[in-house]
């Protein structure tokens, strides 16, 4: 599926050597294109968590093919690694929509202490966006809590040691992920 870009498209260069990505951005815009450039060694770019209906890939870096790039065409968080070097290899980016939300809510934080878990989104919630989290057990221990902000604490008494499971979605997506509770 071709998305044409838009005006304000912007293209970010990755560079990639021994051991390492070197990527000056962290965050990057539906639209915008991801230029990785080969400056030593044998390495890939190879997609390693990206949203729902964006195009996987998997491209060799090399003297030979010294470029890749790729068209940001969805919001969400994007994983890449080289795979000769994974998991030490590897690095990340969160692409936004144009209301400069991603879609599911992206989490980059979630920790428990003192009886409170704190979640972290990359970007506000769009309208509607729910949390529900699950205990050890995987026992649902919240009715649906609507986020308002980008960073959200929940106190609980009943805080217990183990791997706790934060849902965050909207009206399209889901996503889950654990928090280690010591």
């Amino acid at each position: 599926m071709l998305v044409p870009a838009p005006a304000t498209a912007l293209v970010h260069e990755i560079a990639v050597k021994n051991f390492e990505f070197i990527q000056p951005f962290d965050t990057v815009r539906v639209g915008d294109t991801i230029r990785w450039k080969w400056l030593e060694g044998n390495h890939t770019t190879t997609s390693n968590g990206i949203p729902a209906g964006a195009q996987p890939w998997n491209e060799l870096l090399t003297q030979r093919h010294p470029e890749f790039t790729y068209v940001i065409t969805v919001a969400g968080l994007y994983q890449y690694l080289s795979i000769p070097y994974a998991p030490v290899m590897g690095s990340s980016f969160i692409a936004i929509d144009a209301s400069g939300l991603a879609d599911p809510p992206v989490i980059v934080g979630c920790f428990c202490a003192q009886q409170t878990l704190t979640l972290q989104l990359a970007h506000a919630p769009a309208p509607g966006t729910t949390l529900r989290l699950f205990n050890p057990a995987g026992q649902l221990v919240t009715t649906p809590t609507h986020l308002m902000s980008a960073t959200f604490r929940l106190a609980l008494p009943d805080l217990k040691k183990g791997i706790w499971i934060v849902e965050t979605s909207t009206a399209n997506l889901r996503t889950s992920r654990k928090v280690s509770c010591l």
